[in-house]
């Protein structure tokens, strides 16, 4: 192998590397949010539960899209170009749902109107997740 190739595949490790990293804080803080949402709405449900559910029903969408972007970084044929694939099309794919969704839901059930809307607005985070995810994967070319 080359010093340039030796290179380049060090860069790319590198790369993923950073990504995993990050990919497990964002799962563990998830994690935590949810937790800590979901004591505070045992101990006091009628107090916090106007403000809790959104922040719960929000974290467990972020929290499986880390989770699905870590599985595909587990797995043995996960290369830098399927990350940064799979990236692109994760945040193409929230960008579509952004544009094209109506933001409003007309349901006869509350619920699903309120369900619909969270969904909506975490797929903007997702979107930019997704973004600065990417940009991980994307050398620098001053280096």
């Amino acid at each position: 192998m080359s010093e340039t190739t030796k290179t380049m595949v060090d860069k790319d490790r590198d790369m993923l590397s950073r990504l995993t990293v990050r990919l497990e804080r964002q799962i563990a803080r998830q994690k935590g949010i949810i937790k800590d949402s979901m004591e505070d709405l045992t101990a006091r449900f009628n107090v916090n539960f106007e403000w809790k559910a959104e922040v719960i029903y929000k974290a467990n969408i972020m929290l499986d899209f880390f989770v699905d972007l870590w599985n595909h970084l587990q797995e043995e044929e996960c290369t830098i170009d399927k990350m940064r694939f799979y990236l692109r099309h994760a945040a193409e794919h929230a960008s579509d749902d952004i544009i094209h969704r109506d933001p409003y839901s007309s349901s006869s059930n509350g619920a699903v109107n309120l369900a619909h809307r969270w969904t909506y607005e975490t797929y903007k985070a997702i979107y930019h997740q997704a973004i600065n995810l990417l940009d991980i994967l994307t050398p620098d070319n001053n280096e």
